[in-house]
């Protein structure tokens, strides 16, 4: 997945048959690698339905970079999972004291991006932000 050469499509084929074996961090990755290196219009792509539902199924093992990372892919992919966002803003509200400023970034422009309306889950992020 990490190869020059990958593309959305080699990185979703590696899901496609092996998804069933990644651990929380292959899944966040999986789904930055597809959303930055895109070429075809995931929004609609069944494997990225796919990813965000297993995705969503094992948020409970997720870090803080790895609920930034899969909140920001799927935003920056354009695929509408709004239940995996709001999961992942059940799975991060207790953990946003732990989040560093990028991930706090990254998690509020995602969800900005994505039209999620969480504005309790904006508040806790801003309360996390001030001391940082």
């Amino acid at each position: 997945m990490t190869s020059p050469r990958a593309t959305s499509e080699s990185v979703l084929a590696l899901f496609a048959t092996d998804g069933h074996r990644f651990s929380a961090r292959n899944l966040a990755t999986a789904a930055h690698r597809a959303a930055k290196f895109r070429r075809t219009d995931l929004r609609r792509d069944r494997r990225m339905m796919a990813l965000a539902d297993t995705a969503r199924s094992r948020l409970a093992a997720f870090n803080c970079q790895e609920l930034a990372n899969t909140a920001w892919a799927f935003a920056t992919a354009g695929v509408e999972a709004h239940a995996l966002f709001n999961a992942i803003a059940d799975a991060a509200r207790p953990q946003l004291g732990k989040f560093n400023s990028q991930d706090l970034a990254n998690t509020a422009w995602a969800f900005a991006t994505a039209g999620v309306e969480a504005h309790a889950f904006f508040n806790a992020i801003a309360d996390a932000a001030r001391p940082q």
